[in-house]
């Protein structure tokens, strides 16, 4: 099977069929408590009783989202090729539009490395990975406290021991392989496959632990916000989700999504499906279509609308190209 034949299957017929099951799954549980007509009709009262800035401010927290974003990535490459705050901003959205149409949105680094010089984009894709790396670790931070607080609230105390442990063994192994990365980068780069490529991993060790306290620290706090809006909105359409159990929920809800390897048509089922299985079956969210509703308009802030940007921007770059050549 070719390579075209594989993607192929996997956007036109794979991506459907899970996007038709989680939809299946989704009315299911919508239509579970036997309420759905009231369920609309309680959105529709709270869209129409929520005040105009409450729905701005949502709005809103979408670029401060693409900001703390670029802010991460114009640290990264200020060793490479420094870019303004601008050109960071756009090599995002554009890095959001490559990650659409791939499976785990693993086509973000070939956006935004189309703003550095031929010469420095296999370091800047290196130094990427590594910002994605601390993405995944402070999300992860997040979750595993989303994890937490549900299993102290309804699971034993054997459960959160055995939890508790495990997370504890994956922070201390991450804190060696960071603290001995210098060791074991030079191992790696002994084998003859990864020659070619040691004076582009070189890149890591440029990054002290104030670059990496840094980029932790905003990717936090972009996880943070983004958790936040979407408990915002969903609250705002009538969900009725407890504050605080709520972003914990929250958190852990992203977590999962974020371990589910998804695109395109089956990311959009997916969302709904884990919402629905975090916020209404622990009873958190009384209103699974406001729930749903939230998730759905919280990912075309995020992801849709700065990839329909980052696409304009990649015209604007493909016909400069064109020009140049000529």
């Amino acid at each position: 099977m070719t390579k075209a034949t594989k993607k192929i299957l996997l956007r036109y017929v794979l991506a459907p069929i899970l996007m038709v099951f989680f939809l299946w799954l989704i009315y299911r549980q919508l239509t579970a408590k036997g309420d759905l007509g009231q369920q609309w009709q309680a959105l529709r009262s709270y869209w129409h009783s929520a005040g105009p800035s409450w729905f701005t401010l949502v709005i809103l927290l979408a670029p401060v989202n693409w900001f703390w974003e670029a802010v991460k990535w114009q640290r990264v490459v200020r060793y490479l090729h420094p870019v303004t705050l601008w050109v960071s901003f756009k090599a995002v959205v554009t890095g959001i539009a490559f990650g659409m149409v791939t499976p785990g949105k693993l086509g973000d680094f070939a956006g935004r490395i189309l703003y550095v010089p031929q010469r420095k984009r296999v370091a800047a894709a290196i130094g990427t990975l590594m910002t994605n790396l601390i993405q995944v670790a402070a999300s992860s931070t997040a979750g595993m406290a989303g994890v937490i607080y549900f299993l102290w609230h309804h699971h034993s105390g054997r459960w959160l021991s055995d939890f508790l442990k495990i997370c504890g063994l994956v922070v201390i192994l991450l804190g060696i392989l960071w603290g001995t990365r210098r060791r074991w980068t030079g191992w790696l780069l002994q084998f003859r496959p990864f020659r070619k490529m040691a004076r582009y991993f070189r890149v890591l060790k440029r990054y002290d632990t104030r670059d990496i306290v840094f980029i932790y620290g905003f990717s936090l706090v972009k996880y943070l916000t983004y958790n936040m809006q979407f408990l915002l909105l969903a609250n705002l359409l009538g969900a009725q989700v407890p504050w605080v159990a709520g972003i914990f929920a929250t958190m852990m809800m992203y977590w999962l999504l974020m371990a589910i390897p998804s695109f395109m048509l089956a990311d959009i089922s997916v969302r709904g499906f884990v919402a629905g299985v975090v916020f209404l079956e622990t009873g958190l969210a009384l209103n699974g279509v406001s729930l749903l509703a939230a998730s759905y308009v919280t990912w075309l802030l995020n992801l849709v609308l700065p990839a329909v940007i980052g696409s304009v921007l990649m015209v604007g770059i493909r016909q400069k190209s064109k020009s140049i050549s000529q």
